[in-house]
């Protein structure tokens, strides 16, 4: 196994494998989603990926406070646009300069109360399902025998900016990606060619940690395939 150097830019710690790497890993954007973190490095550490970049915490600020704003009052995951001053943003930024990942891969939970756990990942680029080689469908089957269901509905009620709605677990999000001031990662890293496909898990809040883990891991193992 290749070795893995870790890193530190402007206090943000990140990881390396290889000298061009084409994927890309985030977690930690919103704090009050920390459950998710140490099961991706586990995961990371223990089994084989192509070369990388992995962001444990995007907002490490937002991690400790375990909060979804960091120590500035920002939500970190509308700050990524021109004209940025938010130092933590702008460390992210920074890190990925220059490079140019086929595939970014982006974890984040699901804090609404849905009643049921219920998972969804957003799909980020001119894909669809259609495009999918057929590693969703599988995910859905080997993530419904361990009893994981998948969300058929509306992803967030109250972000103004969301309100998509998702079929079988799945939202695609097609656009030309222009304009990049609605200040997401993945608006950011698509307009900017950072990356060219920006997978979007969410995986469920109230999931216990054992759960968790299981669910990253069987998602890691077809997103690696997507």
């Amino acid at each position: 196994m290749a070795e893995i150097i870790k890193k530190n830019h402007k206090g943000i710690e990140y990881w390396v494998k290889g000298t061009n790497p084409k994927l890309l890993i985030l977690s930690g954007t919103h704090g009050d989603e920390y459950g998710v973190i140490e099961h991706i490095r586990e995961y990371i550490e223990n089994n084989e990926l192509p070369d990388f970049i992995y962001v444990p915490e995007v907002s490490p600020s937002a991690v400790h406070l375990k909060t979804r704003k960091n120590i500035n009052g920002v939500d970190l995951n509308r700050s990524f646009k021109k004209g940025v001053t938010e130092p933590e943003a702008i460390a992210n930024m920074e890190i990925v300069q220059g490079q140019h990942f086929d595939k970014c891969i982006t974890f984040h939970e699901d804090l609404e109360d849905r009643g049921v756990p219920q998972y969804y990942i957003y799909d980020c680029t001119t894909c669809s399902e259609n495009d999918n080689n057929g590693y969703l469908d599988q995910m859905r089957r080997d993530l419904l025998s361990k009893g994981y269901q998948a969300l058929n509905g509306i992803d967030d009620t109250e972000d103004p900016g969301l309100g998509h709605v998702a079929v079988d677990g799945y939202i695609s999000i097609p656009g030309d990606y222009t304009d990049d001031s609605h200040g997401t990662y993945e608006t950011w890293g698509i307009v900017n060619k950072v990356f060219k496909r920006y997978l979007n898990p969410e995986v469920p809040s109230m999931l216990s940690p054992a759960q968790k883990k299981e669910m990253v891991n069987i998602m890691f193992k077809y997103f690696l395939q997507a």
